[in-house]
C-alpha cells in the first residue's frame, strides 16, 4: 500500500502542475483585457499631455494662483537662498511641489498642520535661520511669504486633548509677586511618572516666547522621595536665565512638553523687574 501511494503521487503530480498552470493562464486571460485597457488609457493621457511644461502641469493641477505664487516667491527669494516653510494644508502633497518648484532654494520645515493643529518643529526662531517664511496653503490658495516677526510671535495651536495637567511640574522661582534685579532666573522641576524626563521646557513673558541664554537640567533627588512613582529624577530640575527683561511688571508662563506631545502650562506668575 505504501508503494502504491508513492506511485499514485508521482503519477498525479504532473496533472496537478498542469491544472495549476491552466488556472494561472485562465486568470491572465481574464485580467489581460482590463490591464490592456488601463495601459491604453495611460498612454493616451501621456500622448494628450505631451509637450506640457512644468508651469502648465502645475496650473492644471492647482490652478493659476498657485503658479503665480511660485513665480512671486522665485522673485523674492534668491536662488542660493533658503526659507522657512509653514505647511497649512494636510492634503494634496502641495508642500512637496513647492519644494521642487522653488529649488535650488533650500527649505527649512518649521511648522506643519497635523490632525488640525499647527505643530511647531522649532519652538523658537533660530538665530542662524533664513529671513523668509513661506506658507503653503490649501483650498486653491497660492503659497505666499509671511511676515517673519509675526509668524514667530504666534503660538502653535495644540489640540485641547493633548493638554495634560497631570504632568508633575513646578516653578520654584521667581515667587509670585517677586521683585528682582538683573537677569530673570526661572527655576523649578518637571518630570513624567516612571522616570521619563520632560523633553522640553519653554518660557513665555507677557505671552511672548523668550529664549534663555542659559538652560540647564540637573538632578532633583528631593522630588523622588515626595511623589510616589515619579522614578529617577536625575534631569528633573531646570534653571533658565533670561536677559533683556524691561523694568516693570511682567507675567511669566512656563510650558512643559513630553516626548509624545502632551503638554502642561503653568498658571501665570507675576513679578516685577526693578531698575
Amino acid at each position: 500500500m505504501r508503494d502504491s501511494f508513492v506511485v499514485l503521487s508521482i503519477v498525479r503530480a504532473p496533472s496537478r502542475r498542469a491544472a495549476s498552470l491552466a488556472l494561472v493562464a485562465g486568470l491572465v486571460a481574464v485580467s489581460a483585457p482590463s490591464a490592456v485597457r488601463q495601459t491604453w488609457h495611460r498612454l493616451a493621457d501621456v500622448w494628450t499631455l505631451r509637450g506640457e511644461n512644468i508651469a502648465d502641469a502645475r496650473r492644471r493641477s492647482y490652478g493659476d494662483a498657485y503658479w503665480n505664487g511660485i513665480e512671486a516667491l522665485r522673485e523674492a527669494i534668491p536662488k542660493d537662498g533658503a526659507y522657512f516653510m509653514a505647511v497649512e494644508t494636510e492634503r494634496d502633497g502641495k508642500d512637496c511641489w513647492v519644494r521642487f518648484d522653488l529649488a535650488p532654494r533650500r527649505p527649512w520645515l518649521v511648522e506643519k498642520l497635523v490632525d488640525g493643529a499647527r505643530v511647531r518643529f522649532e519652538p523658537l526662531r533660530p538665530s542662524d535661520g533664513p529671513e523668509y517664511v513661506v506658507a503653503v496653503r490649501g483650498e486653491g490658495r497660492p503659497p505666499v511669504l509671511l511676515d517673519p516677526d509675526a509668524f514667530w510671535r504666534r503660538a502653535p495651536v495644540v489640540p485641547a486633548e493633548r493638554g495634560d495637567d497631570g504632568i508633575p511640574a513646578n516653578i520654584d522661582a521667581p515667587a509670585e509677586g517677586a521683585r528682582i534685579r538683573g537677569p530673570l532666573v526661572v527655576q523649578g522641576w518637571c518630570q513624567e511618572p516612571g522616570g521619563n524626563p520632560c523633553k522640553e521646557v519653554r518660557f513665555f513673558l507677557d505671552t511672548e516666547p523668550r529664549e534663555p541664554v542659559v538652560l540647564e537640567r540637573f538632578p532633583r533627588r528631593d522630588i523622588e522621595g515626595v511623589i510616589p512613582g515619579i522614578g529617577d529624577c536625575s534631569t528633573a530640575g531646570y534653571r533658565a536665565v533670561i536677559e533683556g527683561v524691561d523694568p516693570g511688571p511682567h507675567v511669566l508662563c512656563v510650558t512643559f512638553r513630553t516626548g509624545d506631545g502632551r503638554y502642561r502650562s503653568s498658571p501665570p506668575r507675576t513679578f516685577t523687574v526693578e531698575r
